[in-house]
């Protein structure tokens, strides 16, 4: 997860992994990071509703789904629940440095991010 090239990008702080949705929130709850990025592998059944518990837990949570498609159902859900961003593994570093751009532009200077993986995934597919 973390030898992810984006994981290596200024601006951008891995500061959790989680495995599971319950690891997910408890670690969410804990840290409150800037960014939570959420892989859809975890629960192929209903790859969107962590987004939901996340979003009522706070509205304010910026939420960076990555999907396998642009179009692709978890894409779907992820954006009717309210993720910030709906993005495929290609564009996801390029997402989360505008974001740290953004809050750059506001005073911060990087985004914390907690990524939600897949277990089976390998580095190459891995999120923050």
């Amino acid at each position: 997860m973390a030898s992810s090239s984006w994981g290596r990008s200024p601006g951008i702080e891995l500061a959790a992994r989680a495995e599971t949705e319950s690891d997910a929130v408890r670690i969410f709850l804990k840290m409150r990071p800037d960014a939570v990025v959420l892989d859809w592998r975890l629960a192929v059944d209903e790859p969107a509703r962590l987004i939901g518990v996340l979003r009522r837990m706070a509205a304010d949570a910026r939420i960076v789904a990555v999907v396998p498609g642009p179009e692709s159902m978890p894409a779907l859900a992820a954006k009717a629940l309210g993720a910030e961003a709906v993005v495929t593994l290609p564009d996801l570093a390029r997402t989360l440095l505008s974001m740290a751009r953004e809050a750059a532009g506001r005073g911060g200077d990087s985004v914390s991010a907690q990524a939600q993986q897949h277990p089976q995934a390998d580095d190459h597919h891995g999120h923050a």
